[in-house]
């Protein structure tokens, strides 16, 4: 249900703990990142507040995962 949102939601305080734990999940965690890496606004999310954090924990949880992802 959260597909194609998650670059949305992470620019919002309570969005972002709801990516948060998307990310912290197997499932969730392919396609948020994903979907983070597609899009156009990753520069602005970065620069966001609470997009920055959704980034950082991305990177965080993406270092010790086995997941590739390959376009």
């Amino acid at each position: 249900m959260l597909q194609g949102n998650y670059v949305s939601l992470s620019k919002h305080k309570y969005g972002s703990h709801v990516v948060e734990k998307c990310i912290s999940t197997k499932n969730g965690l392919e396609y948020a990142v994903s979907e983070l890496l597609r899009s156009s606004e990753l520069i602005e999310l970065a620069k966001d507040p609470s997009g920055n954090y959704v980034i950082q924990k991305a990177l965080e949880i993406t270092k010790t995962s086995d997941l590739k992802f390959v376009e």
